[in-house]
């Protein structure tokens, strides 16, 4: 449980950061962040689940790098639920990679290992994974 909300506040807290430094990503307050992090959890673990499945064929020629347009696409679509959250489509590319990064730096997260949901690695440095892997061994 106390898993889940570290998990639920830091999300938040990565989407008000991303809101900050990414022009055109939007959230206006920490409320809308807390909203928007679930809604986006939900969407994600359903919708999201969905469409990685559907364009799992895409996603093995391009090595993973369409999950981002699949993040995106989410994200996108959880504004359309939220109010105060506003994030362009690419710009949503590039706050995925940011809000991605923050749960590989976070040792109460269950994403820590590297792993998205179902195994499929969401990262967007394949590298700068590896490399964090290596600092959690060595810690």
């Amino acid at each position: 449980m106390i898993r889940l909300l570290a998990n639920w506040l830091l999300s938040a807290v990565a989407l008000l950061v991303v809101s900050r430094v990414v022009s055109g990503f939007q959230v206006d307050t920490l409320g809308t962040a807390l909203i928007a992090a679930v809604v986006f959890g939900l969407l994600n673990a359903t919708v999201g689940l969905l469409l990685k499945l559907v364009t799992l064929p895409l996603t093995i020629i391009t090595f993973g790098i369409f999950l981002l347009v699949v993040n995106a696409v989410v994200l996108k679509l959880a504004s359309g639920f939220v109010p105060g959250f506003h994030p362009q489509f690419w710009r949503g590319l590039l706050g995925r990679c940011r809000t991605g990064d923050r749960a590989d730096a976070v040792p109460l997260s269950p994403r820590r290992r590297g792993r998205g949901i179902g195994g499929i690695s969401t990262g967007c440095s394949k590298a700068r994974q590896e490399s964090r892997e290596q600092a959690w061994r060595l810690a």
